[in-house]
């Protein structure tokens, strides 16, 4: 099969550079039938628009689909056969033909290149000969010197990488590549009148006689170009450059530091021509480094700019790219692109390079935490660039991690467990809910980092290697110190759940850091399910922490009676219920207990068939879904570590821990009792007088007069 990412990159080198068309007699007829006979597809208007990517990927298909009729035709013959035998010869001929329908593909597409450029080229002169108003008009001569159009080139393709233009940043990098070659040109016609002005000023001198001949001559043999060039501000600069591959680089039109990694941005942006992309890159080192004091000095003011792409618009116009601007912005293309594991193996290596470069140098303290008596002028856009940088670097090396674990499970496995170890403590350094119970981006992203990484290492490593690290994170979450079950500081547990024979259960045997994993366990799936909901609320849902927002009102849980009660995705139910198997052979109150069977009778309910049409993708916004996560991986290690343990304490109290996730999450989906306790009825008994209810209805699907109203009025 063909390589359609290779077969694009060789289409691009040959489209971008096709080679020059000779000019002759009947030109214009050769043009017009290279023209036609390219003809892909055309778009209405004036001009015709060819689409090379459109009219390869339909020969492809055409192909594709003539040799899967074909091989279908031949299946059905002997396969010892004489006829299959000659199918087999002819199968090989009709793919030689395909090919070769390709590359006249590419042959096509190339005479319609220079046609279009002879025409172009054609109207250029007729409008320079005639003097006519043509759309069409001739270069402007060059009036600014290099660094100047660098830049602004650089300000302009920065802006375009911000919002995603990325063949506007490409096509500013090869006008910037062609303005060089150009001034190359010009400097050496300089170079060359210098070289005969002081020939002739040598052969003068050499002469008695001062002949104003000779004056007259040498002006005469300045041409009209040279007459016409503008001296601009780095001529002499250039002129006089000890550098003799100063003007080798110009003529090869080879961009600086700056614009060339700018350009292999904009080339991860459109995807295609990775190795270019990947050698561009590496230009990055040879940016300046960061400026200690540039650290400290908050560029913006953040009380007024709060909109981030104003702040980058600003932070483009008045800031130098420097190291650390250079990578966050490069991560920023990478993640928005998709494109991090494609070029982690570039990146990454250079992103820690750097990173430990700043830590060793103590400018990644001064960026996080400010420096002494100046930590007030803290600049808190620069310490979440850098913080956005250590979570790229570690997210890039679980990317690795996860592709070399079928054949390297030890390395994969110390690559996770120092992942952990870089992002766990900088999580609790700088995690904090604001006022609106949201949360910064960066934390977010540590969420999801912290999320993928166990649940990565919870079907490789040690479990009890895992656990502590895991407890860390959640006592973060819930604010509260929880005590791994196996350590001495845990409380005694001896019975649980003892001379209670029948459901529900009473919930004395919860304690406060209990009581606290359920109510974020319970929260966590209400935002999953609310869009204006933040699963970080310091209490229980109910209708007043619903936030007035922008965002599309989706309210895909229902208030009933007892308790409030919605659905869970099918990977948490399967997840839930073979936890229950466990928990059925370890608990004997639950031993009649069957999950499945109750989950089934759930579904078929009026309440669950009503919310469940509006179920979509998860509406959580602040990271809920990935720390959702986090707390069934701590029930599902804590059952695998109390059917392991033949110690009833420590059985019970991973059992504690495991249950005080598995119960919410049941009753929830369940709409059942299962223990004695007030959790998932906050939203009956609180309401505002101030919500709108009916708007609140109607998004669950509910009329204005059923029973939600009528509690909504009492």
């Amino acid at each position: 099969p063909i390589d359609q990412r290779r077969w694009h990159v060789d289409l691009y080198e040959i489209a971008k550079d096709p080679p020059a068309a000779k000019k002759g007699e009947g030109e214009s007829k050769k043009d017009t039938a290279a023209a036609n006979q390219f003809d892909l597809t055309k778009e209405s208007g004036d001009s015709s628009v060819w689409s090379l990517d459109k009219a390869r990927d339909t020969l492809l298909a055409k192909n594709r689909l003539e040799l899967e009729l074909f091989d279908e035709e031949t299946s059905k013959l002997a396969a010892d056969s004489a006829e299959s035998k000659e199918r087999a010869s002819a199968r090989e001929t009709l793919v030689a033909s395909q090919k070769k329908s390709v590359v006249d593909l590419v042959g096509n597409y190339h005479q319609h290149e220079i046609a279009m450029r002879t025409v172009v080229l054609n109207n250029v002169d007729a409008a320079g000969d005639n003097g006519s108003d043509s759309k069409t008009k001739a270069p402007l001569p060059i009036s600014a010197s290099c660094a100047n159009v660098c830049s602004i080139a650089s300000e302009l393709m920065r802006h375009c990488l911000r919002f995603k233009l990325y063949d506007g940043a490409r096509l500013t990098g090869e006008v910037v590549s062609i303005y060089l070659k150009e001034r190359a040109g010009t400097i050496e016609k300089r170079l060359e009148s210098n070289r005969s002005f002081a020939e002739k000023q040598k052969s003068t001198a050499e002469s008695v006689l001062l002949s104003m001949e000779t004056y007259d001559e040498v002006g005469e043999e300045e041409s009209d170009d040279e007459a016409d060039a503008l001296y601009l501000s780095d001529d002499e600069v250039i002129l006089e450059s000890s550098d003799e591959h100063l003007l080798p680089s110009l003529k090869n039109g080879i961009l600086p530091p700056e614009i060339r990694l700018l350009y292999s941005l904009s080339l991860i942006g459109e995807g295609g021509r990775a190795f270019l992309a990947k050698q561009c890159f590496k230009a990055i080192e040879l940016l300046e480094s960061d400026d200690i004091d540039a650290l400290i000095a908050d560029p913006v003011d953040t009380d007024i700019v709060k909109d981030p792409l104003w702040y980058g618009f600003r932070q483009d116009l008045t800031e130098s790219l420097h190291k650390t601007a250079a990578f966050a912005l490069a991560v920023d293309v990478l993640h928005k692109a998709k494109r991090e594991a494609e070029y982690a193996d570039v990146v990454s290596p250079l992103l820690q390079r750097h990173l430990k470069n700043l830590e060793v140098s103590g400018q990644m303290d001064i960026a996080l935490f400010g420096r002494g008596t100046e930590v007030l002028k803290f600049a808190v856009p620069t310490r979440n660039r850098v913080i956005m940088l250590i979570l790229a670097s570690a997210r890039m090396q679980i990317q690795y991690a996860e592709a070399i674990a079928s054949e390297k499970i030890e390395e994969a496995t110390k690559i996770a467990f120092a992942v952990l170890d870089r992002i766990i403590p900088l999580l609790q350094t700088f995690w904090h809910v604001e006022a609106n119970s949201s949360v910064p981006i960066f934390c977010v992203e540590g969420m999801q980092l912290l999320s993928r990484t166990f649940t990565f290492l919870a079907n490789l490593s040690d479990e009890a290697l895992l656990f502590p690290k895991l407890l860390e994170v959640l006592s973060l979450l819930c604010g509260v110190v929880i005590l791994d079950p196996s350590s001495s500081g845990a409380s005694n547990c001896e019975h649980l759940f003892k001379n209670q024979t029948e459901l529900p259960i009473k919930a004395g045997w919860q304690s406060i850091s209990h009581e606290l994993i359920s109510k974020r366990t319970y929260n966590l799936a209400i935002a999953c399910l609310v869009s204006n909901f933040s699963g970080w609320e310091m209490d229980e849902f109910h209708l007043d922490m619903i936030r007035s927002t922008n965002k599309e009102n989706r309210f895909c849980v229902d208030i009933g009676d007892q308790r409030v009660r919605g659905p869970l995705t099918p990977d948490v139910e399967a997840d839930l219920s073979n936890q229950w198997n466990i928990i059925t052979r370890l608990v004997p109150q639950f031993t009649d207990f069957d999950f499945q069977a109750h989950l089934e009778s759930a579904k078929s309910s009026s309440w669950y068939k009503k919310v469940v049409q509006d179920v979509g993708e998860s509406m959580a916004t602040y990271g809920e879904k990935d720390a959702f996560q986090l707390f069934r991986t701590l029930s599902r290690l804590c059952l695998n570590a109390a059917n392991s343990t033949k110690d009833i304490a420590t059985r019970n109290s991973f059992l504690k821990l495991s249950l005080s996730v598995v119960l919410p999450l049941s009753e929830f989906c369940l709409d059942m009792s299962l223990w004695e306790t007030q959790l998932g009825r906050g939203a009956i008994t609180k309401t505002n007088n101030d919500y709108d209810w009916n708007k609140l209805a109607k998004a669950v699907g509910q009329r204005s007069g059923d029973r939600y109203s009528k509690r909504r009025k009492q």
